[in-house]
């Protein structure tokens, strides 16, 4: 195969700087998305065997060797196939010596590169690396690899390497003996008890490391050693699962009890950190089943004290997870306005993991937890004057956190909740801003039930009325656009009442950009589910100061607070195009009717038209505000697909504008509106081209013009990716009946062939595919196509015979000598004097269109008749 070269073969080209280049260029913030799909196809690809070591030097930056070792490992954890027996002893010591090169360096390498030891390791053990720890250990003197070796089996491969494992221990025991003993440092010590940890669901490990063990909980009186101790500790707790279940099965309490004593006396002692490893991904889910396992604890079958006598010392376990609803609380207003920013911050971040781990806790005590937290809303609603803040909100955070998993069908305490808000006090705006997050939190759920539509509306128009704080105005319009993007099959009936509150906040000139992008959203869904001529009504009361704003915008010198008021007003009207879609799938309606009237996005940018221009002409220069206008374009592209061909031609008029100011940073904002503009219109293509032919003319003389104007546009990654599927659009496009159309598909095929002279990828694709280009000129020109179109159809063998010499008359003899084609009508010596005409001219573009007027006639039975010499060509 050819790939396995690369294992001793350092390749000989460019492609190790391709990479290192992408991944500092990645790593520096530009065209991230494009860039990490080209680096992600190179790490997978056969050379990456090769490369990966020239990105490892020494020399190159820590985000270039991580790469460099994140591609090693990829290949040998999931390529292995690629590797050719002979060459497995050759990969496994060139990483050894790449490790020890490297292990004095950055340990995030050094890491990754024991991991792919571990794999090979994995791979090799026990045919072709038989018992390899002892080989480990001498070398490298390290517990890294060791670790990751045990760490990273998966079950079958544990079953499969058992021996080998047990093998081992020999050789790990005394090593980690020595580094667990007292007089050790701290970080010695914490490595290997990971290690040990490790090897620990080996059954045998128990029975030969009772030393080991003892000395762990040595490492106990140690404080910076307590937290990774206990939670190695965690699985084996853990593992008396079993021991349990079966006590319980058997009926044996005292068994139940005394394994229950040491699950209970691990929970109480470590709350604090079972909170911490809730959220910790290295050991959530052992965290959760460990809780799971708390549980089923404390709900043994039978009646207390008759059948067991027991359950009871789990209770403190559970009061301390009630203490959540304590902790999560705010302080009073005075002092914590008094934190400073760090402090705040932090708070902030506990909250989160609080919120996080009500979230696991909710996964396995469910209605339960729902339960209590509801009791404690109703309470706060009877007694108002009694009941602080601080709780009812923290009640509604804890609320937002478990929203995600909380059942669709879930009808007894969400109900509940939702019909308690009304009758609460809202006095205090992190109270408020919580409840509008929890009623957006369960959108979803509002939409199976859709009645406490109701109920949550008035409540979110309320906090509309609140604009001047901004943490209320963030909460209400990131609810409102929530609610309303998830109940749209039932929003009609409060419309009236939702856009009348939108303009009103509008009108108040107290939001920010932000919420007045959410806010233009939230209008532009309701808007959908209205009546043309009411949506019309509206957007001209709701958008005419704003459209006035951008007018009076454009007369004024740039500067930077003109500039960010253009931004703002552009970002708001793109809110607006990206949800206005009067054609949106509905739940009951298998097919959409096609409207007869024009979509409301559609008319709004053509009202745009002028101010667009206007815009153009006076920050031509500025990329900031060119982005803006692109990306407002995209999103009514989105939204329009095949009704854009309204506007096509404006938008092909503004990026010809954009590209013939020749700025480099203007370059990723064309690129970005010609991908989406090429991924609508392939779209049409399958559709049926021919309902769209003035969509496709339009955007066949676009793709004239960039090719003219600016190549390499088409060159970027982005547009590369569609380049086929443009090819194999425009030979659709030839057949259309339109004549404009198949004389712009021409024109952009003309410039296509012309400037694969200058750009390898164009023509690489030319040359794979020119064979089906050449056949559907033949055809058109001999028959399938009006007369009216050959002149321009024949262009295209000027061109391809002038740019592509090599493969013309290959193609032509090749398509030319099957009988019958491309009309049964001509002769063999018909067609031996066509091609012989037509490869002659390379210049002469006067001469091959009358040699393919003459070849046309012929193939239509029409040469040499009076007909033919009256209608002429025209």
């Amino acid at each position: 195969m050819k790939s396995f070269q690369y294992f001793s073969v350092k390749i000989p080209f460019i492609l190790s700087d391709f990479n290192t280049q992408a991944v500092n260029q990645f790593y520096s913030g530009g065209q991230q998305q494009q860039i990490e799909q080209w680096l992600t196809l190179t790490q997978i690809s056969p050379q990456a065997w090769g490369f990966c070591w020239d990105l490892l030097s020494p020399q190159k930056t820590v985000e270039v060797r991580f790469y460099g070792a994140n591609t090693l490992y990829a290949k040998i954890s999931r390529y292995w196939s690629e590797v050719p027996h002979d060459q497995y002893d050759n990969l496994r010591t060139r990483l050894l010596q790449k490790i020890m090169e490297l292990c004095s360096g950055d340990k995030i390498i050094t890491t990754r590169l024991c991991v792919s030891l571990a794999a090979l390791i994995l791979h090799m053990t026990p045919e072709d690396w038989p018992d390899p720890v002892p080989q480990l250990i001498s070398t490298f003197q390290s517990l890294q690899t060791v670790t990751y070796f045990s760490a990273n089996l998966s079950q079958s491969r544990r079953l499969v390497l058992n021996g080998e494992l047990n093998k081992s221990l020999s050789h790990v025991l005394p090593l980690l003996r020595s580094l667990l003993l007292p007089g050790a440092p701290t970080d010695v010590k914490r490595a290997a008890l990971q290690c040990f940890s490790s090897w620990l669901d080996l059954g045998s490990v128990f029975s030969e490391a009772e030393d080991i063990i003892l000395l762990t909980f040595q490492c106990l009186q140690n404080q910076d050693l307590y937290h990774n101790t206990m939670k190695k500790y965690l699985p084996c707790v853990l593992g008396l699962q079993d021991s349990f279940m079966k006590a319980r099965d058997s009926l044996d309490m005292d068994v139940c009890q005394r394994v229950g004593q040491i699950i209970i006396s691990f929970a109480e002692n470590n709350v604090t950190l079972l909170l911490q490893w809730a959220v910790d991904p290295e050991v959530r889910e052992t965290t959760i089943n460990f809780i799971n396992l708390v549980l089923t604890c404390t709900s043994i079958p039978g009646h207390f004290p008759v059948d067991e006598n027991f359950s009871n010392m789990f209770f403190t376990f559970w009061y301390l997870l009630q203490t959540l609803l304590i902790k999560v609380q705010y302080p009073e207003e005075e002092e914590y306005n008094s934190w400073t920013k760090d402090d705040k911050e932090e708070f902030r971040c506990y909250r989160q993991d609080i919120g996080d781990t009500m979230m696991y806790s909710y996964s396995i005590l469910r209605e339960p937890l729902l339960g209590f937290m509801c009791n404690t809303l109703n309470s706060g609603a009877e007694n108002p004057k009694e009941t602080q803040w601080q709780l009812i909100e923290a009640v509604f955070f804890l609320f937002t956190s478990v929203a995600e998993n909380v059942d669709l069908e879930e009808e007894v305490h969400i109900p509940s909740m939702l019909s308690v808000l009304p009758k609460l006090p809202y006095n205090n705006v992190k109270y408020i801003s919580a409840a509008l997050k929890m009623i957006g939190s369960y959108s979803e759920w509002i939409n199976c039930h859709p009645g406490y539509l109701n109920c949550v509306i008035p409540l979110i128009l309320q906090g509309l009325q609140g604009l001047q704080n901004s943490e209320i105005a963030e909460s209400a319009t990131m609810s409102l656009k929530d609610v309303t993007g998830e109940n749209l099959d039932h929003i009609q009936p409060h419309a009236p009442q939702i856009l009348g509150a939108c303009q009103h906040a509008f009108q108040s000139g107290l939001l920010k950009t932000r919420d007045s992008m959410r806010l233009m959203h939230s209008v532009g869904q309701v808007l959908s589910v209205m009546k043309y001529d009411d949506i019309m009504q509206y957007l001209t009361s709701l958008l005419s100061p704003l459209l006035q704003e951008l007018q009076n915008l454009i007369t004024r010198e740039p500067s930077t607070p003109v500039k960010a008021a253009i931004l703002s007003r552009l970002s708001i009207l793109g809110s607006l195009f990206s949800s206005l879609d009067t054609e949106r799938d509905k739940e009951d309606v298998k097919v959409k009717p096609r409207s007869i009237e024009p979509k409301p996005v559609a008319v709004l940018l053509q009202q745009l038209a002028p101010i667009i221009q206007g815009l153009l002409a006076n920050w031509i220069t500025d990329p900031g505000v060119i982005e803006g206008i692109c990306a407002m374009f995209k999103h009514a592209l989105k939204t329009l697909l095949d009704d854009f061909g309204l506007l096509s031609k404006d938008v092909a008029e503004m990026l010809l504008i954009i590209m013939h100011h020749e700025d480099s940073q203007l370059s990723p904002v064309v690129v970005t509106l010609l991908g989406s503009l090429s991924t609508i219109t392939l779209e049409l293509f399958t559709k049926g081209p021919q309902n769209y032919t003035d969509v496709i003319e339009a955007f066949m003389n676009l793709l004239s013009q960039v090719l003219k104007k600016s190549k390499a546009i088409l060159t970027t990654e982005q547009c590369v990716v569609q380049m086929k599927s443009l090819f194999h659009s425009a030979l659709q496009a030839l057949s259309l009946p339109e004549h404009q159309t198949v004389k712009a598909t021409c024109s952009f095929l003309g410039e296509f062939l012309s400037a694969g002279e200058t750009t390898p990828v164009i023509k690489a694709l030319v040359q794979e595919e020119g064979s089906l280009l050449l056949d559907k000129i033949l055809r058109a020109v001999g028959g399938e196509s009006a007369r009216g179109l050959v002149e321009n159809l024949s262009d295209i063998f000027l061109m391809l015979n002038k740019h592509y010499p090599e493969n013309m008359p290959l193609w032509m003899n090749q398509l030319l000598k099957q009988e019958g084609y491309p009309s049964p009508k001509v002769t063999k010596a018909d067609k031996d004097i066509f091609i012989k005409a037509v490869l002659r001219e390379k210049i002469n573009k006067r001469k091959i269109r009358e040699v393919s007027k003459e070849f046309s006639l012929k193939c239509r039975g029409m040469f040499g008749t009076e007909y033919a010499a009256n209608t002429g060509f025209p």
